[in-house]
């Protein structure tokens, strides 16, 4: 028999037969989820192995309490997906979707994966594509956000993929977990370069205050200014990785969560040119390094995992 320790409890496969029957122990442990509760976990062995001790010691309690989402789907091999959500969204507590399928001519559902669910941003969308992963469950989409596209993982895809048309927009929660130790303070992770322009908004800008100041003066009085990066913000795809973005904003104000027994940090970050005045959600890990105190009104950078939950008032009627 297979027993997995963990600091509060321990978990023995009797256990989990007898109470949820078919519960898949193979269940995957989510990159975000490992982040959150050990931010080495994508580097280290051991982190990653306390990571998942940590998530299977909170299944059996996450399983007897969580409630219904209301989504239900059945896939073309005629697979029912469900997901129940531990707390219920409506708390606006940080939690976890647990994801259940039941394979044509079986009587029970399984747990097969889950994901963290964090309280985000609120904002309208337009949908610019759609990527559906080859399980036909989990996937993720181009979100134009304001001025910005984002690469989003979709938590409830099986249900909302088919609503996400390319052109249509949606009101979506938005938020971000840290990318495990790829972050911290812009000063230190990417410090500002400086740069001289002579077009663009940046030297419009420079130049309307240099007249404002200097009247009698034209446009030739200013043939170049010089641009700081260590305050601009900063949206960028990372490469080929699904769903990973290089983010660099100003953390307006910090506070400090529990998630699961893990402390973590929820940074409000100003990204004006997606979001106008609402701060998008970042979480991330508290360590020595990153406190409340000492990234509260900085500027941080690094690499975040990005999600989109589709509110449901959003979803079209049919």
């Amino acid at each position: 028999m297979e027993t997995y320790e963990a600091a509060h409890m321990t978990l023995s496969d009797e256990d989990y037969i007898e109470k949820y029957g078919s519960l898949d122990r193979g269940v995957a442990l989510p990159e975000p989820f490992g982040w959150l509760v050990s931010p080495e976990a994508a580097v280290d062995d051991t982190a990653a192995a306390r990571a998942r001790l940590t998530l299977l010691s909170v299944l059996p309690d996450a399983l007897e309490k969580a409630q219904p989402s209301g989504r239900r789907a059945q896939g073309a091999d005629k697979t029912e997906f469900t997901a129940l959500e531990y707390p219920p969204r409506e708390s606006g507590l940080p939690g976890l979707p647990l994801y259940l399928r039941r394979r044509a001519g079986e009587e029970n559902f399984e747990l097969f994966t889950t994901a963290p669910a964090l309280p985000g941003t609120r904002a309208e969308a337009e949908v610019l594509a759609v990527h559906a992963d080859e399980n036909g469950v989990s996937g993720d989409a181009a979100l134009k956000f304001g001025q910005a596209v984002f690469t989003c993982a979709l938590p409830y895809f099986f249900y909302d993929g088919p609503f996400l048309e390319p052109g249509r927009k949606c009101v979506f929660e938005v938020s971000a977990v840290a990318a495990g130790q790829s972050f911290g303070p812009a000063s230190e992770l990417a410090p500002g370069e400086v740069f001289s322009v002579s077009s663009g908004p940046f030297y419009e800008q420079a130049l309307q205050d240099f007249l404002s100041q200097h009247p009698g003066l034209g446009r030739e009085a200013l043939p170049e200014v010089n641009v700081s990066t260590e305050n601009l913000q900063l949206i960028s795809p990372h490469g080929s990785d699904a769903c990973l973005m290089e983010l660099r904003c100003r953390a307006e104000k910090a506070a400090r969560l529990e998630f699961f027994s893990s402390a973590v940090l929820r940074l409000d970050c100003v990204l004006d040119q997606a979001f106008g005045e609402s701060p998008l959600a970042v979480y991330a890990s508290e360590t020595p390094e990153w406190t409340v105190e000492k990234l509260s009104g900085q500027f941080v950078a690094g690499l975040f995992w990005v999600s989109a939950r589709l509110v449901p008032e959003s979803i079209p009627k049919h």
